[in-house]
């Protein structure tokens, strides 16, 4: 293999990874911004805050802590069901290399543990 090819293959893995990583977070994030959204709604409906001009500071600060509190929540929960898979052999490995995932069984809590894998690009791309 030429120096070109294998720098060539090397940038390929790294954009392939970098992808994986971004779609990873940007999943996560997705989820938690959506559950802190429904959170502050139901927040608001209820008459909680009322209507002085610190409730719209109080409302994004709540948005914003919920969401990062979640996002960990999720990141936590993910990591427990991952190792729970692997514990469990619910993860099929490939043979040579650093272990990297290539299947994951259908009984087990595959949104969880993609959420864990995704973020964690070296899991599944050598």
């Amino acid at each position: 293999m030429t120096k070109d090819a294998s720098n060539g293959s090397r940038r390929g893995a790294t954009i392939k990874h970098r992808t994986l990583r971004l779609r990873g977070q940007t999943k996560l994030m997705s989820i938690s911004a959506l559950v802190a959204s429904g959170l502050a709604w139901l927040l608001s409906c209820t008459g909680i805050l009322n209507q002085s001009p610190r409730s719209s500071v109080a409302f994004a600060m709540f948005g914003a802590l919920t969401t990062l509190l979640i996002a960990r929540w999720l990141r936590r929960d993910a990591a427990v069901a991952f190792e729970f898979a692997r514990a469990h052999s619910y993860l099929g490995y490939d043979d040579g290399g650093p272990p990297t995932v290539i299947s994951i069984a259908n009984d087990c809590p595959k949104w969880l543990v993609l959420l864990h894998v995704e973020p964690h690009a070296d899991l599944l791309c050598a």
